[in-house]
């Protein structure tokens, strides 16, 4: 089946059934189950959704090392810097990016001591809308 079309399926017998409440089922799972979709196509479908989920940066607390006061908010993006516009590949402007890291990996390194200016407290990962 057409992954787009089965997307296009489900969104509309969401909204035509608006659904509160599933139990011990997933909304995946009671969807199949009235659509008649296998579990493979659901499986294939979980997969298509979820590769859209790459984190896109991350909001941490920080901590300078020449203060005793954590500062929040800091964004630290995952994306590569374009000069010529001014913000990272996922459109979000330079000027609100506290750091350019390489993915989470970074924020790990980042947590422990390692010379530099600060050490990333705790962060949240940021996902494309």
């Amino acid at each position: 089946m057409n992954t787009d079309l089965l997307i296009k399926q489900i969104a509309r017998h969401v909204l035509g059934h608006g659904y509160l409440h599933l139990g011990d089922m997933t909304l995946l799972e009671l969807i199949s189950t009235d659509l008649g979709i296998s579990e493979d196509e659901l499986r294939h479908l979980e997969q298509y959704l979820n590769k859209e989920k790459q984190p896109i940066g991350a909001y941490a607390c920080i901590q300078f090392n020449d203060s005793d006061t954590p500062t929040s908010g800091a964004y630290f993006s995952f994306g590569d810097y374009l000069e010529a516009e001014e913000m990272d590949s996922y459109g979000i402007h330079d000027e609100r990016i506290f750091y350019y890291a390489q993915g989470e990996h970074d924020l790990i390194a980042l947590s422990k001591p390692n010379g530099g200016d600060f050490v990333v407290i705790s962060y949240e990962l940021e996902f494309q809308a």
